[in-house]
């Protein structure tokens, strides 16, 4: 088992409460805190999305992570707090990342919009696939 702590963070409420729940148990740990947004380009039909478009939606993405990663560095400036940004399917990215963690931390709800569901989509899926211990934070 390594000393980190996996965490999605999409920018929403419940990535908020699933990264400050990392943060303050990692010492516990003695872990790094390792925060992942993951993203896909909107489906398209054509072929192929214009580069600029793809760079620009990169761009945003990169935005959402560092200001989670800076609010997560400021609620404890000692634990290490890592931010990757990663295209592809969350569930996949998260417990591929997560693989030998100390825990894989996930928001019961994320930006989907599924707000009738005590678990979305990312995080059921996530708990069916991960091979390390899952923690699910309540959305606030």
């Amino acid at each position: 088992m390594e000393d980190r702590i996996v965490v999605g963070v999409d920018g929403s409420p419940g990535s908020d409460s699933a990264l400050r729940w990392a943060v303050a148990h990692a010492p516990a740990f003695g872990a790094r805190v390792v925060a992942v947004h993951c993203w896909s380009p909107p489906l398209h039909h054509t072929e192929r999305e214009p580069a600029d478009e793809v760079a620009a939606l990169e761009r945003d993405f990169a935005a959402v992570l560092d200001a989670a990663v800076d609010r997560a560095r400021a609620d404890d400036p000692g634990v290490e707090v890592e931010g990757v940004l990663s295209r592809g399917d969350p569930a996949d990215v998260l417990t591929g990342l997560a693989a030998g963690a100390a825990l894989l931390v996930l928001g019961s709800r994320g930006t989907s919009g599924h707000t009738g569901a005590v678990l979305g989509s990312v995080s059921r899926r996530a708990t069916d696939r991960a091979t390390c211990p899952v923690v699910v934070v309540p959305t606030p």
